[in-house]
């Protein structure tokens, strides 16, 4: 059986936020759905039919994290940026350390942007380390006019509290409710208490299992 079966709603959304993402106004996707449903098979599906697009990819991983900015390291790297760049955990205060390398995300994107559309992917966002979530909001939060989707991939079951049902995307001036990305179990407390409210043009996609 064909995966991409009745997950046409799906992807109809999907490329309508990549049409509004073109045309400069950036987009945020978060698609949650339990582990083996198809979530990733339904972004690389999306993104084949892509052209013309610079592609930054990521992915969380349950024993990194803890690991500060190794999402974000992953997101530089396929940018052409230097691991060295990223600030040694005890360069800064903690607070100022995200607003660094979420700057330093931003110019990369903003540079990239020039040239054509960008989407920003990270898979298993549920691991992602809390000091890349935070430097990859101040990054979203700054972006104006740009041509940018990202895509966000958690498993439901990791962060039950982020897919409690299907949502369309924000009608324009919309308030989004806060969102908070929990990781390990141990890292959980830390990132409810750490991440700030996503950008305003968040919108959520739920996958569920085809009948």
């Amino acid at each position: 059986m064909n995966p991409f079966v009745g997950r046409t709603g799906e992807l109809a959304v999907l490329r309508r936020l990549l049409s509004e993402a073109r045309s400069g106004q950036p987009r945020t996707v978060l698609l949650t759905g339990h582990a083996g449903i198809g979530k990733t098979s339904l972004v690389e599906q999306f993104l084949a039919e892509l052209d013309d697009t610079t592609l930054l990819r990521a992915s969380g991983e349950q024993w990194e994290a803890l690991v500060a900015y190794g999402v974000a390291d992953q997101l530089l790297r396929t940018a052409g940026v230097r691991a060295d760049v990223l600030p040694a955990s005890d360069a800064r205060a903690p607070g100022q350390q995200p607003v660094d390398v979420g700057a330093l995300l931003l110019t990369s994107v903003e540079d990239l942007e020039r040239h054509g559309l960008v989407v920003l992917l990270i898979d298993d966002v549920q691991w992602a380390d809390v000091d890349s979530l935070r430097a990859l909001l101040f990054t979203l939060r700054r972006l104006v006019g740009a041509r940018v989707l990202t895509l966000l991939v958690a498993r439901a079951e990791a962060a039950p509290e982020l897919a409690p049902r299907p949502s369309e995307p924000p009608r324009t001036g919309a308030k989004q409710a806060p969102r908070t990305i929990p990781h390990s179990p141990q890292a959980t407390k830390t990132a409810a208490s750490a991440v700030p409210e996503p950008p305003p043009a968040a919108s959520t996609i739920v996958i569920r299992r085809n009948r």
